[in-house]
Parts: structure tokens; C-alpha cells; sequence
């Protein structure tokens, strides 16, 4: 969730392309995520931003609960993701179930 507070100039406030990094321990798995806007299913003029994420992991996380089962595992995950900005007022219809 965003402050709400952001710049107008939506060239520089929304990057067409961004990478997340990202290790979880203590069971050592990295992950890597490349994110590209696009307009496969969302229109320019939709208030909706759309994004194609791009998500490869690596390492040996932990088998379910057990805590001496590690697995090594290789991941790829391609991933659609729409995300849009909510003010004060979009959030109080939304919370109240009004269009």
C-alpha cells in the first residue's frame, strides 16, 4: 500500500522496468525478479498498471515442517501482476463496497 503521496511526472514516478533481489535464510534460497510494465490485458488509458514478472529462485529451502530435510530446488516463474494507486477516497468505497 502506497502513502498517496507521489509525483504528477508519471515518466519518472512509474519505471518501465525494475529488479528485486531478495535471500531467505536460514534456509538459503535467492530470488530474483525482473518486472516490465505492459498492456497485454489493461489499456493505456486504464487507471490499472499492469506488469510481467519474471521470477527465478535458487537454493535448498527447508521440506515442509521438518527442520533436517533440505531440498534443492530450481524455480521459474512467470507471473502477471495489475496494481493501481489508492487514495483516501478510493479506499472509503472500496471498504464500503461502492462503485
Amino acid at each position: 500500500m502506497s502513502s498517496g503521496f507521489r509525483k504528477t511526472n508519471k515518466e519518472f514516478d512509474d519505471p518501465r522496468a525494475s529488479v528485486e533481489f531478495g535471500f531467505l535464510l536460514p534456509d538459503v534460497q535467492v530470488q530474483l525478479v525482473g518486472k516490465h510494465r505492459s498492456n497485454l490485458l489493461a489499456n493505456e488509458s486504464s487507471t490499472w498498471r499492469e506488469s510481467i514478472l519474471l521470477d527465478l529462485r535458487y537454493g535448498k529451502p527447508q521440506y515442509g515442517n521438518n527442520e533436517v530435510v533440505f531440498i534443492v530446488t530450481q524455480q521459474l516463474g512467470v507471473e502477471l501482476e495489475w496494481e493501481r494507486d489508492l487514495n483516501a477516497r478510493a479506499l472509503d468505497q472500496f471498504l464500503r463496497m461502492e462503485n
